[in-house]
């Protein structure tokens, strides 16, 4: 899909007014136009800056975030009934107000970014404007040893437990923030009893599950879910690596590990696995389709099937995946990653979108924990 910088679906996009299969595919348009990268986050800076004006500081949501979580909670409320979280906020959580006035000056003024060009590089090409922070490709592309951009990304097939148990210490007992470092997204997404079923290979009595879903902190991202079973009566030696597709996937990273990390992991070898031990992990891929390429695996050396990965946003996510979605979330946050794309606002949201009244004991501790935590930031 090409899109022109001055096609009045961009403005509807920003604005969050397009139905969720056209604001899709606007996004993945933008994730291949480095130019309407920079367009749309001109667009969006010249909104925070009306909401400023407009005395709406407290709003750190942008429109096309709000209507993102806005039609996730409402599938999310098909069939049940929200249960309330205490709040730091006296109204409520309501990040869908979207003063009109905003909305009108936003659309008279956008304009006046069509009048100035997009930053060149050094190369002659256009690179994305992120408030001094580099593009998402350098960030994420996993790279070799001569700093070459790899397609392959080994997965480690072990975690620790040791992260949740900290950061319940910090925040309950101390009442502040952990240290960035006791915070491991692979080790708190382990702490939960969580399955993924959309998809699921078996091979040499090991399977490996596989579920998609739209990234809620990034509208043309895929939080891809890997779930990963031994054995249940033997010890197995696995060895499990993502391949993206380097034509469609503009940028990859394996959550729990920091930039420094990912660029370290290489083609794995073989892991020992022990006896019915299972391990889920986290990819999050920006993608110009849902082609997002594949995992490779291989049990006691057996190769098994390849498991194609796509970036379907349209089937309903399970409770599973949208639990592990806010994990995955909670945890950039407290680590203060991609803060123009993650605030409390934005986590909260999403912990609200999980607490259902069948919710089982400890995810609601879990909720609580959330809701905490952003009471200690704000103090």
């Amino acid at each position: 899909m090409s899109i022109e910088k001055d096609d009045p679906k961009l403005t509807a996009y920003v604005l969050g007014e397009l139905p969720a299969p056209e604001a899709e595919q606007i996004a993945r348009a933008i994730a291949a136009d480095p130019a309407l990268q920079w367009l749309v986050g001109e667009m969006e800076r010249t909104q925070l800056e009306l909401l400023k004006a407009f005395g709406k500081e407290e709003e750190k949501l942008l429109p096309r975030q709000k209507a993102a979580i806005m039609r996730v909670a409402r599938e999310t409320s098909r069939g049940h009934k929200n249960r309330q979280l205490a709040s730091h906020r006296n109204a409520g959580f309501n990040v869908w107000t979207w003063p009109l006035a905003v909305a009108a000056m936003v659309i008279a003024t956008l304009f006046i970014v069509f009048l100035f060009p997009a930053p060149e590089g050094g190369n002659g090409q256009r690179t994305v404007a992120t408030n001094g922070a580099k593009p998402i490709r350098d960030e994420f592309v996993a790279v070799d040893r001569q700093g070459k951009a790899m397609d392959v990304i080994g997965l480690p097939l072990t975690a620790g437990n040791r992260s949740l148990p900290r950061i319940i210490e910090s925040i309950r007992s101390r009442r502040s923030l952990p240290v960035k470092t006791d915070v491991r997204i692979e080790e708190l997404l382990n702490a939960f009893p969580l399955d993924v079923k959309r998809s699921v290979a078996v091979w040499q009595g090991c399977s490996l599950g596989v579920e998609t879903l739209q990234c809620p902190w990034s509208p043309s991202g895929t939080l891809v879910l890997i779930k990963i079973r031994a054995a249940k009566d033997h010890a197995s030696r696995v060895s499990l690596e993502y391949r993206s597709n380097q034509e469609s996937v503009i940028s990859n990273r394996l959550l729990g590990y920091d930039v420094e990390e990912n660029k370290r992991i290489r083609r794995p070898m073989p892991q020992d696995m022990a006896a019915g031990s299972e391990v889920l992990l986290a990819l999050w891929v920006e993608s110009r389709n849902q082609d997002l390429g594949e995992l490779v695996w291989s049990v006691d050396d057996s190769p098994a099937p390849e498991v194609s990965l796509f970036g379907d946003h349209q089937t309903e996510v399970s409770a599973d995946s949208r639990f592990a979605s806010l994990i995955c979330a909670f945890g950039l946050w407290l680590r203060d990653e991609h803060a123009h794309l993650l605030d409390d606002a934005l986590v909260l949201g999403l912990a609200r979108q999980v607490a259902a009244d069948s919710l089982v004991p400890d995810r609601y501790d879990f909720l609580e924990l959330v809701d905490q935590a952003v009471k200690a930031r704000d103090k």
